[in-house]
């Protein structure tokens, strides 16, 4: 084999290790990329991967998660770009997880909560966002590569309008409105049993 033969074939192998690698999420973690992309992204206390893309999910009218099928239903709630909101609590190689959490009196507010994180656009993904457990308020989220510090920051959105358990709780039948449907049915069984007592007679 040539020598450029063998640069490209290292090349070539060099280039499938380093996306397996990124693209390789740990177990702990639901998933949120396609198997092909060039940065994985992770988070704990997740029920689904709902969407990811390249550019900015920042609440405003383009947000591209609001705007995809899976945002359909979801508001934005508030986004956090302080980095002291979020800790480092991992780093292996170009790998990170950070920790951080949101306000747990939002589940009042809402039937469900969904998670988004963004981090630099050099790479085809940059941003993700997940559907989380009921009454979740603490979360990890693992970015592989990182790019600078590594979150840009984490938006909060929200559906429904609570208590948090993903089911309303129902209308209660108003008091007058039963008391009349039992006097009704009431009448009725007297009615019926004064016209059989008059049959008989």
């Amino acid at each position: 084999m040539t020598a450029i033969g063998k640069v490209l074939v290292f090349t070539v192998l060099s280039a499938a290790s380093s996306m397996a690698f990124s693209a390789s999420v740990p177990a702990q973690y639901t998933a949120c990329n396609g198997s092909d992309s060039q940065r994985a992204f992770g988070l704990t206390a997740a029920t689904s991967c709902l969407a990811y893309g390249s550019g900015n999910i920042n609440g405003n009218a383009s947000d591209p998660f609001l705007t995809s099928a899976n945002g359909a239903g979801y508001e934005f709630i508030s986004n956090t770009e302080n980095s002291s909101a979020w800790t480092e609590v991992t780093s292996q190689g170009s790998s990170r997880a950070f920790s951080f959490s949101i306000d747990p009196t939002l589940w009042a507010s809402y039937d469900s909560l969904a998670i988004g994180v963004k981090v630099g656009n050099n790479l085809d993904l940059s941003w993700a966002v997940w559907s989380v457990e009921s009454l979740a308020s603490a979360f990890e989220v693992f970015i592989a590569p990182k790019q600078g510090a590594g979150l840009s920051h984490f938006n909060i959105y929200g559906s429904g309008d609570g208590p948090g358990t993903g089911v309303d709780n129902p209308t209660p039948v108003p008091l007058p409105a039963a008391a009349w449907l039992f006097l009704s049915g009431l009448a009725g069984l007297v009615g019926f049993h004064k016209r059989k007592a008059a049959a008989k007679a």
